[in-house]
């Protein structure tokens, strides 16, 4: 497994990491707000590959529970596992598609881990969406050496966006949206050192 040099995401990359979220997120009209908030706060996680001179993979985690959409039989179930747990909501993994396949997904991965580790948190909370096939394409980064509960998989999980949020969807093509989703939560504490290739 290559080596790789991650660095901390600060407050001075706003513009570029909401750029990358505006061209390549379907749903992305929310970014700006977000990441103003999330990178001014200071129990924010957050780690960036750089590539000549730009951002080519980068995660950010957020302290709390955070879901695409408010869904309560998703949100109970997360709090009844989560119970007095510290948790983190991590977000999606973003690598430029040259340098896709290449194992930076799952550094990133696990590079969050160890710092919310560090940071002695317990749990850290992943959302998959499917793709038009109804597969989970990045499911075997997510079902890597680190233990987790599956919270469960909820059908047309994007289906009851609100209509002025909604647009076809990337994935499936469908307005409103039919793919699914997939929650994990990690155990941050048990966590391993990433398996070499």
């Amino acid at each position: 497994m290559e080596e790789y040099h991650f660095s901390p995401i600060s407050a001075e990359d706003f513009d570029e990491v909401s750029k990358i979220y505006r061209e390549n997120f379907e749903d992305a009209r929310w970014t700006d707000a977000f990441f103003k908030k999330a990178l001014n706060d200071p129990d924010t996680v957050g780690i960036k590959l750089v590539d000549e001179g730009r951002i080519a993979g980068m995660l950010l985690a957020t302290k709390g529970i955070f879901l695409t959409h408010m869904n309560k039989a998703v949100y109970s179930r997360i709090l009844d596992v989560v119970n007095d747990k510290s948790v983190y909501t991590a977000g999606m993994i973003y690598v430029i598609p040259k340098l896709r396949c290449g194992g930076i997904g799952i550094a990133l991965f696990y590079e969050i881990l160890r710092e919310l580790k560090a940071k002695k948190v317990d749990l850290m909370l992943c959302e998959m969406a499917s793709d038009s096939n109804h597969k989970y394409p990045g499911e075997s980064v997510l079902r890597s050496n680190v233990p987790y509960i599956l919270i469960g998989e909820y059908k047309n999980y994007y289906h009851d966006i609100p209509v002025e949020q909604a647009k076809p969807c990337l994935a499936c093509g469908k307005n409103p949206c039919v793919c699914s989703a997939k929650f994990y939560l990690y155990e941050v504490a048990d966590c391993k050192s990433q398996k070499k290739q």
